[in-house]
């Protein structure tokens, strides 16, 4: 039997986008998209088996690289194919309009029967006949039509900064992918460009045994790291860290060359000398420093780093305390490297800003400065930030109040230059926060103060 997962997982539903770039990764018509599968309790999977056990089933025989099977709406569908041992395949499926399918895979061989879902891949166990069965339903009239593609993968392996891997333009049936193992120690990033070096979204992701269908520009692999996509370091919706030895790879809607760049590891010292960074197209640059505890950090970029940087946490969000590490990413479209320079600081804590209390005065010689000033919890009540005594000279400057963001999600109000003074809500009846940045260069001082206002004076947060 087919090894059962901890925690199922489950593929979204795909963008429009997302969808044309799976059908040409697969040499199909970008019609229809392949869907996503949605997971289900067990109370209905025992419910579904049984009535799935009563619909017709329809069996047609493929060579890799053949069309897809039409199926009714109230149909499973058998691919019977010649394959040998070690063959890896998966099974597309896409319904009319985009809607989501969800349900069940089994791969019969010379061996038995293996089961697993529907963005799982499955390997061959024995030469010969095998049989892929879609066990399943989609979200959509019955008189519409499913579509199913057998899909052989064919496996090309990166070296951690070797030769890059060239993959060749789709072909129907095949999805071509660049994999390697997450290595035992150290970070690594996959990235994909045309042959004229232009950066390229990718088509599904192949972590394990599984296919994850997004786009993303790349993708940042680390043994007890949580995958992330992107030079931002987008997190990836699937909870589980990975380990080493886990396979992972990218496949893409047209030709690739795809490469695999090991990050760099540096050492800073919290408030301390800037660190000058060597960036590199694609490759990472991962700065761990030391924290206090209660202290919350920023990067200070004192040259524009070009790229963009992310904290290595759960939640993508700078640590307070202990050991933290922060990754410095360059733009993937770089035409070439270059060198920035950049320095881990400290927030520093502002006395509390009350609403119809007394004003906070914000003042550094230091250039690039940040503080953070805690609003006490108090009833919702809709309120004005003002910025007066501006006295800030060699850069921009800018104060934002936003709540217990980002779990519940609030605008807040956020000021500059051009907008000294804003108007929105206190929202919950729970602490609130300012954070106050003085820009790159930025010197000087400036003074907030947080009254009450009444409607129609105040509009709702995100409008101020």
């Amino acid at each position: 039997m087919r090894r059962l997962r901890s925690a199922p997982l489950a593929l979204a539903a795909l963008g429009l986008s997302v969808g044309l770039s799976l059908c040409l990764s697969l040499g199909l018509s970008p019609a229809g998209s392949p869907a996503a599968a949605a997971g289900s309790s067990a109370t209905g999977a025992t419910t579904a088996d049984g009535a799935d056990r009563a619909r017709p089933v329809k069996r047609v025989v493929r060579r890799y690289g053949g069309g897809p099977v039409r199926l009714t709406a109230d149909q499973r569908g058998e691919i019977a194919f010649s394959a040998r041992r070690g063959d890896e395949v998966a099974l597309a499926v896409w319904s009319a309009r985009d809607l989501p399918c969800w349900g069940h895979l089994t791969l019969t061989d010379g061996r038995g029967t293996q089961d697993g879902r529907l963005d799982d891949v499955f390997r061959v166990r024995t030469n010969g006949r095998a049989v892929l069965g879609f066990r399943g339903r989609c979200l959509m009239r019955k008189d519409l039509t499913v579509r199913i593609q057998l899909l052989k993968l064919r496996r090309q392996e990166l070296r951690v900064d070797g030769a890059p891997v060239r993959l060749p333009a789709p072909r129907r049936g095949f999805l071509d992918v660049a994999w390697l193992d997450v290595p035992r120690s150290g970070r690594v990033t996959l990235g994909g460009y045309t042959p004229q070096g232009f950066p390229l979204r990718s088509g599904p992701l192949l972590v394990d045994d599984e296919l994850r269908f997004g786009a993303v520009s790349s993708i940042s692999v680390e043994h007890g790291e949580r995958l992330v996509h992107g030079p931002r370091g987008g997190r990836d919706r699937y909870p589980s860290v990975l380990r080493r030895g886990t396979r992972v790879g990218l496949a893409f809607g047209e030709e690739a060359t795809v490469v695999a760049r090991s990050a760099v590891e540096h050492q800073a010292q919290l408030d301390g000398p800037p660190l000058r960074l060597a960036v590199e197209r694609g490759r990472e640059q991962v700065l761990t420093v030391q924290l206090p505890p209660g202290v919350e950090p920023y990067l200070d970029g004192v040259a524009d780093p070009g790229g963009a940087f992310y904290w290595l946490t759960p939640n993508g969000r700078a640590p307070t305390g202990g050991t933290a590490r922060v990754v410095v990413s360059s733009d993937p479209a770089a035409p070439f490297s270059a060198e920035t320079t950049v320095r881990v600081r400290s927030i520093l804590p502002a006395p509390d800003l009350v609403v119809g209390g007394p004003p906070v005065r914000f003042e550094s010689a230091e250039p690039g400065q940040w503080f953070r000033a805690i609003v006490p919890a108090r009833q919702p009540i809709g309120v004005r930030l003002t910025a007066t005594d501006l006295a800030v000279t060699g850069g921009d400057w800018s104060a934002q109040l936003t709540g217990p963001c980002p779990d519940r999600g609030c605008a807040g109000i956020t000021l500059d230059p051009t907008r000294p003074t804003g108007t929105g809500w206190h929202l919950y009846g729970e602490p609130h926060q300012v954070l106050v940045k003085l820009g790159p260069g930025a010197t000087g001082s400036l003074t907030l103060r947080l009254e009450p206002c009444e409607p129609p004076s105040c509009r709702p947060a995100g409008d101020g």
